[in-house]
């Protein structure tokens, strides 16, 4: 299986399958999130998963360095 996109049809055509899932980082909030909301999900592996409070961020960096932060993301996102 190559993609997200091809595993995720290979589980919607079973329905007496047991998932476990791995997020990394940022995708560990995703695991915990599809966890809590697909039974199917028995066990779960979260490896040095992320914090991303906007609240902590922006108090740790400062409110000019977050936004300039934010723009710069955003204008990446927009031209990637």
């Amino acid at each position: 299986m190559t993609s997200g996109k091809g595993f995720g049809l290979f589980v919607a055509l079973r329905r007496n399958i047991r998932l476990g899932a791995c997020g990394i980082c940022l995708g560990a909030s995703y695991v915990l999130k599809f966890a809590a909301f697909d039974p199917r999900v028995k066990a779960i592996a979260l490896i040095a998963g992320a914090y991303n409070s906007p609240h902590t961020m922006r108090r740790l960096m400062g409110s000019e360095r977050y936004r300039e932060r934010l723009a710069y993301f955003a204008h990446m996102r927009e031209h990637a």
